[in-house]
């Protein structure tokens, strides 16, 4: 098997790329085992590489998390392709859900409730993995879920921009546009590295953080909070800028290893 083995004490877990940028654990081997046991292999493109303690932290409690919720959404996963429905169809109706509910609500003012329902489509995207993890992931089912990601990265920050050149903030205005350039840039940076053969995994701001952060600060403000989502995009315009630097040396770290 080709990926990046952690140590666990004396065991050795191996850990793989399934598919649609989800990283799963193989189940762990309970009995001892000698190092001869396991050839060394050239790692996959795609597989995570760990070089340091935090990126392994990071990763562990990633996978940790995905454990538990992966305990809820997979019999959603498996009770939707019982009824028909496959996950490239969850992935498009998931982001058209979000960019409808991003673009009409949020430059109209409603943002808590414009983030609320960017919240829940945003989630099918959990639900779409487990599908694909059950039914089997494909290329193009990959290169979809890749695609849609991004339209509604755009679609957010677009309508998050859009609202606060509305009111007149053009600082606040200019900070959604580093954030909507700075998030594609993140995603085609890593894109194009795997493609070359290299890494380019990990950063301040992936998307989940890109999300959070956003989401919570406009729609706390449309509870009435001021200026929060003032200091979210601009806190955010700095972390997605770090991102980008940060993926670009891992890329230039990558190639060195690599010649």
């Amino acid at each position: 098997m080709k990926g990046t083995f952690i140590h666990f004490g004396w065991r050795k877990v191996p850990f793989m790329d399934v598919g649609r940028d989800r990283l799963c654990a193989v189940p762990p081997i309970t009995e001892r085992r000698s190092q001869a046991a396991f050839p060394p292999v050239l790692p996959h493109p795609r597989a995570v590489r760990f070089t340091s303690p935090a990126r392994l932290r990071h990763a562990m409690l990633n996978i940790f998390a995905r454990a538990s919720v992966s305990r809820v959404t997979d019999p959603i996963g498996a009770w939707l392709l019982a009824r028909g429905l496959t996950p490239n169809v969850v992935t498009v109706v998931g982001t058209a859900g979000a960019v409808a509910s991003a673009l009409w609500f949020i430059p109209r003012g409603q943002l808590f409730l414009g983030c609320a329902l960017v919240t829940f489509f945003v989630l099918l995207d959990l639900i779409d993995g487990a599908m694909a993890r059950a039914q089997g992931p494909t290329k193009f089912g990959a290169v979809l879920d890749a695609t849609c990601d991004r339209i509604a990265d755009g679609a957010l920050f677009a309508a998050l921009t859009w609202y606060a050149f509305s009111e007149g903030n053009r600082w606040t205005a200019a900070a959604g546009f580093i954030c909507l350039v700075a998030s594609q840039v993140i995603s085609y940076v890593k894109a194009r590295a795997e493609a070359s053969g290299l890494s380019a995994d990990g950063g301040l701001a992936e998307r989940a953080e890109r999300f959070i952060v956003a989401l919570v600060g406009a729609g706390v403000q449309g509870l009435g909070v001021p200026h929060l989502m003032d200091i979210s995009l601009w806190l955010l315009a700095v972390m997605t800028v770090a991102t980008v630097l940060q993926r670009v040396l891992a890329v230039a770290k990558s190639a060195r290893e690599a010649a």
